[in-house]
């Protein structure tokens, strides 16, 4: 397991737009959902990974450290923080990002267009599972 160094990042999917954009993590504030968009530079798209400890991180929006990334209201979430932790496993496709066991949840897109939710699933080797992180 290789985990990403503590630090602000953009976390887009692996799999492109159909018309070949990338699809960056969006923090939609009104309602605390998670969506794919493309870039626009806004720190609403920046994201803070902590170490929770020397397995599992903590992924917060870069502008509001009191949340944290979390599985619920049927996707990826910003919730009030509470030890929502995540593991990250590096391949050469990109990051699979799961919950903090590590085997259950991992992130996922259902498809590669813009606004869609990113959402959670069982583990498969489907690029829609599969994360690039851009350090800022």
């Amino acid at each position: 397991m290789s985990k990403p160094s503590v630090g602000t990042y953009t976390i887009y999917s692996r799999v492109l737009s159909p018309s070949g954009d990338k699809l960056y993590m969006t923090w939609n504030q009104s309602d605390n959902t998670v969506n794919l968009e493309a870039p626009t530079g806004a720190d609403n798209q920046k994201w803070s990974i902590k170490d929770y400890n020397s397995n599992t991180q903590t992924i917060s929006p870069s502008t509001a450290s009191d949340g944290q990334i979390d599985y619920g209201n049927g996707g990826l979430s910003v919730r009030p923080s509470n030890d929502y932790t995540f593991t990250f496993r590096s391949s050469s496709t990109g990051y699979i990002i799961a919950d903090g066991s590590g085997n259950t949840n991992f992130w996922k897109v259902a498809d590669a267009v813009v606004y869609i939710r990113a959402t959670y699933g069982t583990p498969s080797d489907d690029l829609r599972q599969r994360w690039i992180l851009e350090k800022q």
